[in-house]
C-alpha cells in the first residue's frame, strides 16, 4: 500500500456546561456530529482517573481498576460510532477541555477486543490550527506519498536515517541503562548519522540543548525522568546530569556586531523532596521555549509523564510534550503517565523498527507498537501497554 491510498479521518470534541460532542470527518472528507452524553456523567469519572494516572505506586504495581474500567467500559461513549464503522488506517484526534490526557487509543474496539490504538494508528493535536503548524513544517510532507510505499525498505530514500540521542537516570545515579536504551534505538539508524552522547561526560542541560542546535537529525532521543511543577507549568521539565565540566555560556547580540556574554545557569532551583542519586539540574520548559528550537521530523522524549500537563488558559495542555510541538518539533512521541524502563523500551524498539525499516509513517508504527505489545505480555496491563503516545502530525 502506499501513503497516498491510506485512510485518513480526524475527530474534534467539544466539551460544554451541559454537553460533549464530537465531529468528525471521514475517509471521503465529509463531516458528522454527535452529542455523546452529558457533562456531569464525565466529569467525576474523568477526573478519577487522571487521579488514578498520577498514583505512581498504583501504576508500578498494577492496580488501575479505573483505567480498566475505562477502557473496556464507558470508554467507548466518548467515541462517535459512525466513526468507528469507517476502517480507518490513521485517526487525528483533537481533545477539547478536560478530555485533554484521557488515552482514548486505550479504548477496545476491536473485534477481538484490541484497543483502538491497535486497530488504527492514532495521534492527538491539542487543536486544529497546532496540527495544521505541525503538518507544515514537517519535512516528511516533502516526500512524494504516491511513491512511499509501505514495508518497502527505505534504503536510499529521503527516510528516517539520523538520530542524536542520550540519557541519564538521576534517581538512581546508574546512567548507563538510560544511556544504553538511546544507543540501542540508534541502531535501527544508519551508522554515520548517529550520535549517542558518550559515557564519562555529564548529560547535562547544556548537553541537552546543544543536541537541538546542531544541524537536522530525522530523530532526537532524550531518556529521563520529568519533574512536573503543580503550581507553575513552564517550571516542569527534565532533570538531566549537573554539567561538573563547567558552565557553559550564550551570548546575546548586541547593537554594531557586538555579543554579549552571560552564564547559562538553570532558571530554577531543585524541588525539594527529591530524591536523587547524582548531582542535577532542570531543563524547564520556560527555557525550551525562549532558548530552543527544533528541527527534526521526530522528537522522543522517554521521560516520566513528559506528555502530560493540566490545561492552561485558551485550552492549552501544558507538557513538556506540547512544549516541543511549539518551538519547532512536527511530531513527539511522549509517556502520558509513568511507566517502567522494561514496556518503554520495547514499545519504542517496536515503533523504531516500523518507522525506520519498513517505511510506516508514524502514526501507524505507533499502531504496529501496540499491535505488537497487545498480543504479548502487557496485552492485561494497558498502564504499561498504552503509556506512550504520539502528538502532533501523524505522517
Amino acid at each position: 500500500m502506499k501513503v497516498s491510498e491510506l485512510r485518513v479521518g480526524a475527530v474534534e470534541y467539544f466539551v460544554g456546561r451541559d454537553g460533549v460532542a464530537a465531529v468528525w470527518t471521514d475517509r471521503a472528507g465529509a463531516t458528522g456530529h454527535a452529542a455523546l452524553g452529558a457533562t456531569t456523567r464525565f466529569l467525576s469519572r474523568v477526573e478519577n482517573l487522571r487521579d488514578e494516572l498520577r498514583d505512581t505506586m498504583a501504576l508500578a504495581r498494577g492496580r488501575v481498576p479505573r483505567l480498566r474500567e475505562f477502557s473496556e467500559d464507558w470508554g467507548r461513549e466518548l467515541l462517535p460510532e459512525k466513526l468507528l464503522a469507517d476502517e480507518l488506517d490513521v485517526l487525528v484526534i483533537v481533545p477539547h477541555a478536560l478530555l485533554h490526557d484521557v488515552p482514548l487509543h486505550l479504548v477496545r474496539t476491536g473485534a477481538g477486543g484490541e484497543p483502538l490504538g491497535a486497530v488504527v494508528g492514532i495521534t492527538y493535536a491539542s487543536s486544529r490550527s497546532l496540527f495544521v503548524r505541525c503538518a507544515g513544517r514537517n519535512p516528511a510532507r516533502a516526500r512524494d506519498p504516491a511513491d512511499w510505499v509501505l514495508d518497502a525498505a527505505p534504503v536510499g530514500s529521503d527516510g528516517p536515517g539520523s538520530l542524536i540521542g542520550g540519557g541519564a537516570d538521576v534517581l538512581t545515579g546508574d546512567h548507563e541503562p538510560f544511556r544504553s536504551l538511546a544507543e540501542s534505538l540508534s541502531g535501527l539508524f544508519e551508522p554515520d548519522r548517529v550520535s549517542v552522547f558518550e559515557a564519562g561526560w555529564p548529560y547535562s542541560r547544556s548537553a541537552v540543548k546543544a543536541a537541538f542546535r546542531r544541524e537536522p537529525f530525522d530523530a532526537v532521543c532524550v531518556v529521563a525522568h520529568g519533574y512536573t511543577d503543580p503550581d507553575n507549568h513552564r517550571m516542569s521539565g527534565l532533570l538531566v546530569e549537573l554539567d561538573t565540566v563547567g558552565i557553559s555560556s550564550r551570548a546575546i547580540p548586541l547593537h554594531g556586531g557586538r555579543y554579549f556574554d552571560f552564564r547559562d545557569l538553570p532558571l530554577r532551583r531543585l524541588p525539594p523532596g527529591l530524591r536523587l542519586a547524582s548531582p542535577t539540574e532542570i531543563l524547564t520548559t520556560a527555557e525550551l521555549e525562549v532558548d530552543g528550537h527544533v528541527e527534526t521530523q521526530l522528537v522522543v522524549l522517554l521521560a516520566c509523564s513528559a506528555g502530560w500537563g493540566r490545561v492552561v488558559q485558551g485550552d492549552e495542555p501544558a507538557s513538556l510534550a506540547e512544549s516541543f510541538l511549539h518551538i519547532g518539533a512536527p511530531s513527539v512521541l511522549a509517556p502520558m503517565w509513568d511507566s517502567d524502563r522494561e514496556p518503554t523500551s520495547e514499545w519504542a524498539h517496536q515503533f523504531f523498527e516500523a518507522w525506520v525499516d519498513r517505511g510506516y509513517p508514524k502514526a501507524l508504527a505507533a499502531r504496529h507498537a501496540m499491535t505488537h505489545m497487545q498480543t504479548g505480555r502487557y496485552a492485561d496491563h494497558p498502564e504499561r501497554l498504552g503509556a506512550l503516545a504520539l502528538k502532533g502530525d501523524w505522517l
